[in-house]
């Protein structure tokens, strides 16, 4: 399901990143990461169905939300690496050049992983 939200809202989200100036990498991690979060509080998603089904239809999607602490902890999670981003290090080794859409290393070929492909 995470594939279908990137393949609706990837070329929404790739405007908003060329706009800006955001990392696509960094945008894709974040569409993913939200729509992984959003589909399992979804009372019919697959995350609740399969929860649900394991209990035998003895307790409602509403009954177990509140038991769904890796689903907060992904958000509260994704949301302090808006503010603290952890992945800086990487995007600064190899940013994103926007006029050639591709990673500086493959535009120059300064980067030796891009070499040796």
């Amino acid at each position: 399901n995470n594939t279908v939200s990137i393949i609706i809202n990837g070329e929404v989200a790739k405007r908003i990143c060329y706009k800006f100036h955001v990392d696509p990498r960094r945008s894709a991690a974040l569409l993913s990461t939200f729509s992984t979060i959003f589909q399992g509080l979804v009372p019919y998603g697959a995350q609740m169905l399969i929860m649900v089904g394991f209990a035998n239809g003895k307790v409602s999607p509403l009954e177990v939300l509140p038991y769904c602490w890796f689903i907060y902890l992904l958000g509260i999670s994704a949301i302090i690496s808006i503010f603290i981003p952890f992945s800086d290090g990487f995007i600064r080794k190899d940013p994103w050049n926007f006029e050639a859409q591709k990673p500086q290393s493959q535009v120059d070929g300064s980067n030796e992983k891009a070499a040796l492909l």
